[in-house]
């Protein structure tokens, strides 16, 4: 026999309440929970980043001044002559025994870059940049003939840094 067609339609409606899946407001929690453990891990990503890059900057800034104090300290050492007077530039003059020549050592600041110049006997100079990120650079001498350095090097990037040190030399010898 025929069923009739109300008993039909409560068995298809029946149906539907008993398949398995989930509701509209379990989708939106389990979406709204994802998005706080993506946000999360997002969160401490960038932030392992910007203590790298912070990090990296800094030792960059650090490496440049030792670049800078480890060549000038020998010529500061060496120097027979140094001026009493500070000035933003350094000027170092010395004779070597080896060779008995003069050697005249200048250091200066230029576009963010602290160059050494060295000329033999007032000839030609030449020159190099000894350290890069250079923002100061300053220099005296006290009565004692000790030479204190100061320098700053600032690195600009995602995270920039700067780092000043003070650097105090004695020389050898030194004269007026």
């Amino acid at each position: 026999m025929k069923e009739p067609l109300k008993m039909k339609l409560r068995k298809s409606s029946g149906s539907i309440r008993n398949q398995v899946g989930f509701t509209l407001i379990e989708l939106l929690i389990g979406i709204a929970i994802t998005g706080l453990i993506i946000g999360g891990i997002s969160t401490a990503i960038y932030q392992v980043m910007n203590i790298n890059a912070l990090d990296s900057s800094r030792m960059t800034a650090v490496k440049q001044i030792e670049n800078a104090i480890d060549t000038i300290r020998p010529d500061v050492i060496a120097a027979q002559i140094i001026p009493d007077s500070a000035s933003s530039t350094l000027i170092l003059t010395s004779v070597r025994w080896s060779d008995n020549k003069e050697y005249s050592i200048t250091y200066s600041r230029l576009n963010n870059n602290l160059v050494r110049e060295e000329s033999i006997n007032h000839g030609a100079s030449t020159s190099k940049v000894v350290a890069q990120h250079i923002d100061g650079f300053t220099w005296q001498k006290d009565s004692s003939g000790k030479i204190t350095i100061v320098l700053s090097a600032t690195v600009s990037s995602f995270r920039s840094a700067s780092e000043t040190r003070t650097f105090h030399i004695f020389p050898r010898s030194t004269s007026s």
